[in-house]
């Protein structure tokens, strides 16, 4: 395997791992808001992107793409583009999952986020971080 290959490869896998600890985050916070502190399913979704999209850009930053030497707040504006596309697409997925089709706020919760995720590592590697 080249040099180029395994750099490319180490890339995803952090793209992943951050992602797999963003979706703890997400995750979480909307168990304790929907349970403990019962607090609607949006408001509930809408807390808890917020935080995790914070760790999420921080963590994709420094350790994913290393782009620490660049711009924060070039990278942070082109950032926000794509959280609040990602953002209005969540929603308006969750709501037809939960309104329209009866699915649990959870699992209406995890297929929301399969687009943003999907086609993310390509947007922040080649757009927000390059």
């Amino acid at each position: 395997m080249g040099l180029v290959s395994h750099f490319r490869q180490l890339s995803f896998l952090a793209y992943l791992v951050v992602g797999g600890l963003t979706a703890a985050i997400y995750f979480g916070l909307i168990t304790l808001c929907v349970k403990v502190a019962s607090i609607d399913y949006r408001v509930s979704i809408s807390i808890a992107y917020v935080v995790a999209v914070s760790f999420h850009f921080f963590a994709n930053r420094n350790l994913t793409f290393r782009a620490v030497g660049s711009n924060v707040l070039h990278q942070g504006f082109r950032y926000v583009i794509v959280l609040v596309v990602n953002y209005l697409v969540i929603l308006l997925a969750a709501y037809c999952l939960v309104d329209l089709l009866g699915m649990t706020s959870y699992l209406a919760a995890i297929l929301s986020m399969l687009i943003p995720t999907c086609i993310g590592y390509f947007i922040f590697k080649f757009w927000v971080f390059s």
